[in-house]
Order: C-alpha cells, then structure tokens, then sequence
C-alpha cells in the first residue's frame, strides 16, 4: 500500500497531519512541465490565476510568494468572469479539484474562447473534458479540495515560477523538515493556539505573503471547526480596522499577528507597534513565528500548523471537520435554480 492510500480520505485530521506527505506525492513529470515551458517561450505579458475556494487559495499562496520578484503581472480570479484584457497573449492557469466547480468552469470557457495559453490541474470532471490541450496535470482524487492544498501547490508554485522564468522549487527538503517537527512555531504548538483561542473569534494578521496565510488560517476555522474567524492584513488595516480595536474583548475577538523572519523593515515596524497598541488597551493577542530557513518553508509551515489547529479547534467544538453542510445546501438550491 502506498503513502496515499493509506491516509484515510474520510479523516480530516488524517489529512491534515500527511500535509508534509502529500506536498511530494503528486509531482508534475516531465512532459506536463516540457509544455509548460512551451508556453514560457512564448513570452505571456501575464500570468492569470483561475480557481475557488480550496481550489483557489495555492494561487494565493504562490502569488504572495512571488510577486515581489515577478516581472509580470500575476493575477487571481475567483469569480464567473474574466476580465477582457486576459486574452491570447496571457498565460491562465485553471485550478479546480473537483473539475465541476460552475465558476471556474465559467472563467475556463472565457480565456478558452479568447486563446489564452492554458495549463489545467484538476482531479476530473467537466473541466478535464472541455480542455483539449497538453498542459494538463491529473491530481489524485477523493481528498477535500482544502485538504488537497499541498498537493496543488507543490504542482501550482513550479508552474508559475517556469512561467516567471525563474527555477521550480524543490519541495523535497521542505517536506523532510516538516516530517521530522523542524518547521514548527516558536514555543508553542497547535494543542497550546487552541486553548488560546478557543471560545474566542480569531483574527488573524498578515503581512507580505503572510496575508494569503491568514486567509487560508481564516477559512480552516470556518470550514473545519464551523466556527466565525476573520483575516486582516497589514497596513491596509492600520488605516481603519485598527479603529474598531477597542470592541474586540466585547466581542471575544482575539488578534493573531503571523510574523516573519522576511518581514520588511517597516512592516516588522507596524507590526510591532500595532500589537504593543493593542496591548495597552488590555486586548489579548498572540503571535505566531515559524522556525525556517527560506521563505517556502516558513510559509507552508505556518499553513501546515495553523491547518493542524483548525481540526483539533473542531474536536473541542465537536464539530465534524470533513463535512460542509452549509456548502452543500447552497449549491443544490443553485443546481435548482439552473432548471427553473
């Protein structure tokens, strides 16, 4: 039996824990990555990210992580429409696990239909019918898209850097690092965030590539454990949100501030004087650093521990981490809704 069939897909937090496991089990081959290359050469004026939900957030990641350095434009859809200008001379990159996701489906059909060189990553369905090109990467199925992260990011980060002209990262030593605990947070583990913020509403902070972290961080929490959690980045908050601070212990709100060894000079400035702020005013708040030594790892660490935190916040909560009923409603009601 294989690493991948013996992680049990009908168990969250089984899922969560191989997060270091499945980063290197669904690796891009050398054909996939030839065209990607292909499209490389071609010189696209930008790079147009396409996806939702769990599907959606590796772009986030990638972006975040690569946009300081890019020479291009990297863009990130989530939505039925693409905007005019992504056309023939643009490279898009569709993510959708499922392949059935209506949306993505929707901006397929829009970059298709205008040319737009084309790399696919999807499990199957509708999607992996409609694309007639080479550029398409089969992901391993029956994993929930949120929990099939590392899988998508470990194909999505190359894709983008090969596109960008730069080296594909190797996620060989990241993901040996994360097996043996080195990449983990500073004095503290998932167990110990979650008797912080249980009971609470998290807020967490993010700044650079940290911010798409408090979003993914944010999303856990409201799918794993069914529970409110907010995202908030830095500095676009300290010009208003930052108002709104003295409400947060009537509301149980609690700031999570994710820093990192990258941080700017003047971000790591902001950062420090809005938590010493908030502190004055009696608001508890936590911080959360990742032991690192690169910037990819620090980053899908702190995912990996925030995912890990999210399932156990769910057991406290009994809350089943696997299902999304609320999700599901709403999608039959627009099934519905296609037929009237």
């Amino acid at each position: 039996m294989s690493e991948l069939e013996r992680i049990d897909k009908n168990d969250m937090l089984s899922m969560t824990q191989n997060f270091p496991v499945l980063i290197v089990k669904s690796s891009p081959d050398s054909e996939f990555i030839s065209h990607v290359r292909a499209i490389s050469r071609r010189e696209p004026e930008g790079v147009c990210l396409i996806g939702m939900g769990g599907s959606s957030i590796a772009g986030e990641i990638c972006r975040g992580l690569l946009w300081r350095d890019a020479k291009m434009p990297i863009i990130s859809i989530r939505d039925y429409f693409v905007p005019p200008f992504i056309d023939e001379h643009w490279a898009s990159v569709i993510v959708s696990y499922s392949g059935n996701t209506e949306e993505t489906l929707s901006a397929f059909n829009a970059v298709n239909k205008r040319g737009s060189s084309i790399v696919v990553l999807t499990s199957g369905g509708k999607l992996a019918e409609l694309y007639t090109g080479k550029a398409l990467h089969l992901l391993p199925s029956g994993f929930q898209p949120r929990a099939a992260l590392p899988i998508i990011i470990s194909i999505v980060l190359p894709i983008i850097e090969i596109l960008l002209g730069m080296d594909p990262t190797d996620f060989k030593a990241i993901a040996d690092r994360l097996l043996k605990g080195t990449i983990q947070w500073e004095g503290i583990n998932p167990n110990g965030v979650v008797n912080r913020i249980k009971g609470k509403i998290p807020l967490f902070i993010g700044a650079e590539h940290m911010i798409p972290v408090a979003y993914r961080a944010k999303c856990q929490i409201n799918e794993n454990a069914k529970a409110p959690a907010f995202s908030s980045d830095i500095p676009e908050s300290n010009h208003n949100e930052i108002e709104a601070a003295l409400k947060y212990s009537e509301h149980n709100i609690i700031p999570i501030f994710l820093r990192s060894n990258w941080e700017s000079s003047r971000i790591k400035k902001r950062m420090n004087e809005t938590r010493s702020i908030y502190e004055e005013k009696d608001i508890q708040t936590l911080s959360l650093g990742i032991n690192s030594e690169s910037i990819i790892e620090e980053t899908l660490g702190m995912i990996y521990n925030l995912d890990l935190a999210s399932v156990i916040l769910a057991k406290h909560y009994q809350a089943d981490p696997l299902g999304v009923p609320m999700i599901s409603a709403l999608k039959k009601r627009l099934a519905h809704s296609k037929s009237d």
